[in-house]
């Protein structure tokens, strides 16, 4: 009976852990569609950490990867980020491409290799219009991470 009841509070205790861990993301049914300017796609309660201009589509006009970090809270110390492909039109108004909720590192998750800021994370657009993302994570210990994409419509 006594052993019954210390694995029932055991996994009791394990599942409540394991759904505050729950990783938050962006929703992306929060971000606009469309919009005029870059500040138009953050949503309440995340900040602009970066943007990157560049060709992905081959159309001329340059896409911009924005890099959303969420908004420090008193609650928490984590802080997710979220990578936003925007596109303009011809008429200049800019339409969300693709929401990438789960491919950048969170804020400050990099150990000592990362700085708190980003500089453990890269992106940069090649000439063949691959958006290329390069993150370092670690301190004595390290994992190098590089996605690759390409949009293909």
């Amino acid at each position: 009976m006594r052993v019954s009841i210390s694995l029932i509070a055991i996994a009791s205790l394990v599942s409540r852990l394991s759904a505050q861990e729950a990783r938050r993301t962006i929703d992306p049914s929060l971000v606009a569609m469309e919009g005029t300017s870059q500040s138009s796609f953050v949503p309440r309660g995340w900040l602009l950490e970066r943007e990157i201009q560049g060709d992905l589509t081959a159309d001329s006009r340059p896409e911009r990867i924005l890099v959303l970090v969420e908004a420090p809270s008193a609650e928490r110390e984590e802080r997710y980020r979220a990578l936003l492909v925007l596109t303009p039109d011809r008429r200049g108004t800019l339409r969300r491409l693709s929401v990438a909720p789960r491919v950048l590192a969170e804020y400050g998750s990099g150990g000592m290799k990362s700085g708190s800021a980003g500089e453990n994370i890269d992106i940069t657009l090649t000439p063949r219009r691959v958006l290329v993302i390069r993150q370092g994570l670690g301190g004595a210990n390290t994992l190098d991470y590089t996605h690759r994409f390409r949009f293909d419509p």
